[in-house]
C-alpha cells in the first residue's frame, strides 16, 4: 500500500512540473481612429490611425475593412518590411459608393517569428 502511494505522490509531483518555457508577448495595437461605433454617411472618408508595438521588431502591419452583411473584404493595405518596434499606421478609405452597413476595420501585427495581433473596431455606414 505505501508503494502505491508513494508512486501515485511521485507521478502527481511529475505531471505538475514546470516545463521552464515562458509565454511570449504578443504585438500591440492602439486604433485611435475610427473610434468602435463610429457613424459616416455616404462620400465620407474613413481614416485608420494608430500604433503597433512590440518588445522586438514587427515585420508587417496589415489593415482589413470586411462588410458584415456579405463578409466581403473590399480593402486591405499592407505594409511590410517594416522592421520597427513601433510603427505609427494610416490608411484613408473613400466610401462614396459602399451599401450602407456594419463594417469590420481589422488592424493585424505580425512579428519576425509569426506571432500576431488583431484588434476590431467596427463602424457604420448610412
Amino acid at each position: 500500500m505505501k508503494k502505491i502511494v508513494l508512486l501515485a505522490c511521485v507521478a502527481l509531483a511529475l505531471g505538475c512540473k514546470k516545463t521552464g518555457t515562458t509565454e511570449t508577448p504578443l504585438p500591440q495595437i492602439a486604433i485611435n481612429t475610427p473610434v468602435v461605433n463610429q457613424h459616416y454617411a455616404m462620400g465620407d472618408t474613413i481614416r485608420v490611425t494608430g500604433i503597433a508595438t512590440y518588445t522586438n521588431d514587427l515585420t508587417e502591419v496589415a489593415i482589413h475593412m470586411t462588410n458584415m452583411t456579405t463578409n466581403f473584404e473590399f480593402f486591405h493595405n499592407h505594409f511590410s518590411n517594416v522592421n520597427t518596434k513601433s510603427y505609427n499606421f494610416e490608411s484613408k478609405y473613400g466610401i462614396p459608393d459602399l451599401t450602407k452597413a456594419t463594417y469590420k476595420i481589422e488592424v493585424e501585427a505580425t512579428d519576425k517569428d509569426g506571432n500576431f495581433t488583431v484588434k476590431e473596431v467596427m463602424v457604420t455606414i448610412n
